[in-house]
């Protein structure tokens, strides 16, 4: 697991933590309502906007596939 993954789905997690849903990791699901909060909060600190197509949306269940689907967007790379 890359530096970025690892920093990645460590933020997604600390983010779902500030919204009251702890002892979250890669399994842990994302509803809609927490997806828009987490890349809200993830534009803020990045200072980016990230613009997800429907298919990346779809795909973006969980916290791991999560993490698949930003971290090319986020960093220009993949696992």
């Amino acid at each position: 697991m890359s530096a970025n993954v690892q920093q990645l789905e460590t933020e997604i997690v600390t983010i779902l933590a500030e919204t009251g849903i702890h002892f979250a990791d890669g399994s842990t699901p994302v509803a809609s309502l927490s997806l828009a909060w987490i890349l809200h909060q993830l534009e803020q600190r990045h200072g980016v906007v990230i613009e997800l197509n429907d298919t990346q949306l779809a795909h973006a269940v969980d916290v791991d596939s999560l993490v698949q689907v930003l971290e090319p967007v986020l960093f220009g790379e993949t696992s």
